[in-house]
């Protein structure tokens, strides 16, 4: 299991770089790794792992928290981004996620367009 190195550059293995197994497109071997043009980790800081939906949706709405984009901006990254792609198309023996990427783009913008409220905090 390779993971993200303890500065945090998503060199966790000296010597193993990330394209050795992520290239520029999907994997199509069982439980292969996501590829795209520009493959790259996310920064840390914005893994949602152990958040709640109300800090997930704070961080959503932060521009410093999410790469400096606005709800519109999200939402075209959603829909347009190959990396993001992965996840309505994650090869043999994965469950997508639910919808299609352009289903989840106009979500994104109904949601602005209401306000962009988030649930309460717990």
């Amino acid at each position: 299991n390779v993971q993200r190195g303890a500065d945090g550059s998503g060199f966790g293995n000296p010597g193993l770089r990330c394209t050795a197994c992520h290239f520029s497109s999907n994997s199509k071997a069982l439980h292969g790794p996501p590829g795209a043009e520009n493959w790259h980790l996310a920064p840390a800081e914005m893994a949602w792992f152990g958040k709640s939906s109300a800090e997930i949706c704070a961080q959503i709405k932060d521009p410093l928290r999410n790469g400096n984009r606005s709800l519109k901006d999200i939402a075209l990254h959603v829909r347009d981004d190959r990396l993001v792609a992965w996840g309505w198309a994650p090869g043999p023996d994965r469950e997508p996620a639910p919808d299609s990427a352009e289903a989840t783009y106009q979500a994104i913008e109904d949601w602005a367009a209401a306000g962009a409220s988030c649930p309460p905090g717990q």
